[in-house]
């Protein structure tokens, strides 16, 4: 994917993929809950909040008490998370394969990616950047969409190029 029409995407769908975070199966009943499963304890602790997209993740989290730092692409959707979170968190645009100077070394808690990685060409240098940002003994959890959702569907209209 081209890093220009993923951000053209996001920018043209921001505003209807917010009114819809909180119901749309795929990030509501089956990624979110089982994400939030794999963090920590997060009372009083600083979550990286990377490819916030609208700040529902951050909404969950600083109501559990951490402190949340988030960075989207998408400035429509750093608005967003902006004014869902009021006050409460900080958010900015930046591009997740980037290094995140803005951000201290060892200053996390907890680093969050949901459902973004895919969209990055190379994961190293995103990789070592949580490991920077991470405390010691800090946690990186990072979801991603599922293979199923890549495979293209065949002429025929079946979901697998090679089924009968």
């Amino acid at each position: 994917m081209v890093k220009e029409d993923i951000l053209a995407a996001y920018e043209a769908m921001a505003e209807k993929y917010n009114e819809l975070i909180d119901h749309k199966p795929h990030n509501a009943y089956y990624d979110r809950p089982n994400t939030l499963r794999l963090l920590p304890e997060v009372v009083g602790k600083v979550v990286l909040d990377a490819a916030c997209g609208p700040g529902k993740y951050a909404e969950i989290l600083i109501g559990k008490g951490a402190g949340v730092i988030g960075f989207d692409l998408s400035p429509k959707m750093v608005q967003l998370a902006r004014e869902r979170n009021g006050s409460n968190g900080q958010f900015f645009v930046h591009d997740l394969a980037q290094p995140m100077e803005m951000i201290e070394s060892s200053s996390c808690d907890v680093v969050l990616c949901a459902l973004a990685m895919h969209y990055v060409e190379d994961w190293n240098n995103t990789i070592r950047e949580f490991h920077r940002v991470l405390k010691p003994d800090g946690v990186v959890v990072i979801s991603i969409e599922h293979p199923f959702l890549s495979i293209p569907i065949s002429p025929r209209n079946n979901i697998l190029p090679w089924s009968t």
